[in-house]
Formats: C-alpha cells, sequence, structure tokens
C-alpha cells in the first residue's frame, strides 16, 4: 500500500503533443506542465488508523524536476519529491516521519505513465489522451497477480481552490486500487499549473472503516519555461 502512496506527489509533468484538452481551450499536455528546476509544495492534513490508534497527521512536501530528457519517441522526466508528516495520537508520543522519492515519467502522445524506477519496467498509466469525461483504463500494469487498479477522467471543467489560488477548467482523474485494502485516489490537474490536489482514502475491504485519509493541497510552484536538452 504505500507504494502507491509514495508515488502521488510526483506528477507535475507534462508531454509536447497536440491533443484536444479540455472546453477552455486548453490543450492535453497544458494539465502537466514540466521543466527542469520547476517544483511545486504540498500541505498535507489527514487521519491514520495503525494498530488501533488513531493519529492526526500534518506535513508537506516539495516536488521538483531534476531532468528532462528527449528520448526516441518520447521524453524521460525525472522527479524528486521530499518532505516529512507528524504523527500526534491521544496518550502517544507524536511520530516524526519523513518523505522521500524519486520517479521516472513517460511522455507520449499516448498519455503519461509513471515509472517506480529508471529501468521502466514497471509502470502506472497516470492520464490517458485524449483526455475525455468518463474514459478508464487500466492503471496499474498486466502481470500485477492480486492487485488490481482503474483510473477515469471524472472531468475537465472543475474550478478547484488551494492555497496557491483558484484554478478554472481543472482536471479530475479518480484511481481506484484493489490490494486486499481498498485504495481510492482523486487528483485534479490545473491547466499550466500541474497536480493541484490530491485526495487518498484507505478503505478495509471497501467498508466503512477507513484506515487512511490524506489530502494534499498546493500552497506554491514554480514553473520554468521547458527547453528540452
Amino acid at each position: 500500500m504505500k507504494r502507491f502512496l509514495l508515488l502521488i506527489p510526483a506528477l507535475a509533468i507534462a508531454v509536447s503533443c497536440d491533443s484536444p484538452g479540455g472546453p477552455g481551450g486548453a490543450a492535453d499536455e497544458d494539465y502537466f506542465p514540466f521543466s527542469t528546476g520547476s517544483s511545486w509544495q504540498y500541505e498535507r492534513l489527514g487521519e491514520i488508523d495503525t494498530l488501533g490508534i488513531q493519529y492526526s497527521v500534518s506535513g508537506g512536501t516539495s516536488v521538483s524536476v531534476v531532468s528532462v530528457t528527449a528520448m526516441e519517441g518520447y521524453d524521460l522526466v525525472h522527479t524528486m519529491a521530499v518532505g516529512y508528516d507528524t504523527l500526534y495520537g491521544d496518550g502517544v508520543d507524536s511520530l516524526f516521519v519523513p518523505l522521500a522519492g524519486t520517479g521516472f515519467i513517460r511522455l507520449d502522445d499516448g498519455g503519461v505513465w509513471q515509472y517506480t524506477d529508471s529501468t521502466m519496467t514497471d509502470s502506472f498509466r497516470v492520464a490517458r489522451f485524449p483526455l475525455t469525461v468518463g474514459d478508464t483504463w487500466e492503471y496499474l500494469p498486466g502481470g500485477s497477480g492480486s492487485v488490481s487498479g482503474e483510473a477515469e477522467v471524472i472531468s475537465l471543467d472543475e474550478t478547484v481552490t488551494v492555497p496557491d489560488g483558484t484554478f478554472q477548467d481543472v482536471l479530475h482523474i479518480r484511481y481506484t486500487i484493489e490490494t486486499g485494502v481498498v485504495t481510492t485516489m482523486d487528483r485534479w490537474f490545473g491547466p499550466g499549473t500541474g497536480l493541484l490536489k490530491t485526495e487518498t482514502q484507505v478503505t478495509a475491504g471497501g467498508g466503512p472503516a477507513i484506515l487512511y485519509d490524506m489530502t494534499e493541497d498546493l500552497v506554491d510552484h514554480l514553473i520554468l519555461p521547458g527547453v528540452l536538452p
């Protein structure tokens, strides 16, 4: 389960292609802007139920693009995420949890894929182009055994307010993953800005018991001009 949660922040990326995009005139690639040195900062607030102890969580992450490399037929983006969580529980000491991760993203005319390492043998399909409301696809790679996951485009015209501002014509994608527990992740992407907001909820067997509930909101970002080497 942690594997999927740690991948969430590192998704402020883009592909250079010509595709329809949203109703406000945004092209598909506009929802995923990238360039070397660009960065996004998020605040994290949530609840975790672990070993019978409920914790409230506050923290933050910073995501940056380390490099963008033009490959044959696609672009390869290397991202780095660092941050922390502080867990507070009644009757127990607070816990400080560092967060860190690196990601590699493949970008081409078909969409956006995230890889768990630079060998690019294990991928998660973040978006499929052209973006179409109601479109669904397999989020996780084939051969994942008991793990299954599906993504769906919920909307292309939402308005989302986060600490960094109010954004129009927002892309909303929902990811559902089953690994013995059910993880639902809703992500909102702003044209020209990237990932604005993530809401993640983990339930036991899809039932009412919530094991993990986290919201990540964009508080600041810097988009540098995208110049490929």
